[in-house]
């Protein structure tokens, strides 16, 4: 008889798994051992990889928390901030107003518009976002604006916006809750 030691490591997400198989071997079906723990591992490994899809965002997401910080006021037509001021911004808003609708998504990229001024609620602009290979990370752009986000679960999004106007600047960090 004789033992073999493999060690294998798989990687999955930000999940590093090592396994570690001896396998003996003789004369009685041995080769049989092998092929089963050999496909054994295979399956542990890949099975993982076929759960984990890439998130659908199509829908209407309201913003239900912003916490931020505003510098004068980029907000045109806003009350946040006035001219050489900084505002602190602390809210909890109610769902209902769709502030982030997204409207088609391919595979990991997806488009739609964004609501530039929520006390407006009728000015709009298109936007284009990428989902990042992790799954949970997300990308944005509407307009000169950055938005760098997190899927927190299937109906919630965090994430920060940016903006930097002469106006002045406005930095968010804002929770969004996808409309059933």
């Amino acid at each position: 008889m004789t033992n073999e030691v493999y060690e294998k490591v798989g990687e999955y997400s930000d999940k590093v798994y090592t396994y570690e198989i001896t396998i003996t071997s003789s004369s009685h079906g041995g080769y049989m051992m092998k092929t089963l723990l050999v496909f054994g591992l295979l399956v542990v490994l890949i099975l993982p990889a076929l759960g984990a899809g890439i998130p659908n965002l199509v829908g209407n997401w309201t913003r239900t928390d912003v916490e931020g910080i505003v510098y004068g006021n980029p907000l045109e037509g806003s009350t946040a901030g006035t001219a050489g001021n900084i505002s602190w911004i602390y809210e909890n808003t109610t769902p209902g107003v769709p502030m982030i609708v997204i409207k088609e998504q391919r595979d990991r990229a997806f488009t739609g518009t964004s609501m530039v001024n929520p006390a407006n609620k009728t000015t709009y602009e298109t936007l284009i976002g990428i989902i990042a290979y992790d799954n949970s990370s997300i990308y944005m752009v509407h307009g000169d604006d950055y938005m760098e986000g997190t899927l927190l679960s299937s109906s919630e999004i965090g994430i920060i916006s940016t903006e930097n106007e002469n106006r002045g600047m406005w930095l968010a960090n804002q929770r969004f809750s996808k409309v059933k």
